[in-house]
């Protein structure tokens, strides 16, 4: 049974890897960085005014979600380190500042 476990941590490990490889492929970075510092906290994700974007109320769900879930990372699962909680947490905060700047752009045009 301790063989499967130690097998399935490291298939855990590996598929968490490939997926920031895979985002970042995508154009979303793990490096705090790339976020300006205004836009890094969840309070500044509801900034624009969103009126005549038709999906805002999927978009402001999603982001009471990404909130809670940046929430339950303060106590990760112990098969995940500090280090790919810090990597998750910045890619998810990229991800929603490109999107802010997308939907910015679509609400100019």
């Amino acid at each position: 049974r301790d063989d499967v476990s130690k097998g399935a941590k490291s298939r855990k490990k590996k598929a968490l890897s490939d997926f920031f490889k895979a985002l970042e492929a995508c154009g979303v970075s793990k490096l705090q960085s790339a976020i300006p510092v205004g836009d890094r906290e969840p309070s500044r994700w509801m900034r624009v005014d969103y009126d005549g974007i038709s999906d805002s109320t999927y978009y402001f769900e999603s982001l009471a979600r990404l909130t809670r879930l940046r929430e339950v990372s303060m106590q990760p699962h112990q098969d995940v380190q500090a280090r790919e909680v810090h990597i998750a947490n910045n890619m998810v905060t990229h991800a929603v500042y490109l999107a802010q700047e997308t939907r910015a752009a679509i609400a100019e045009a």
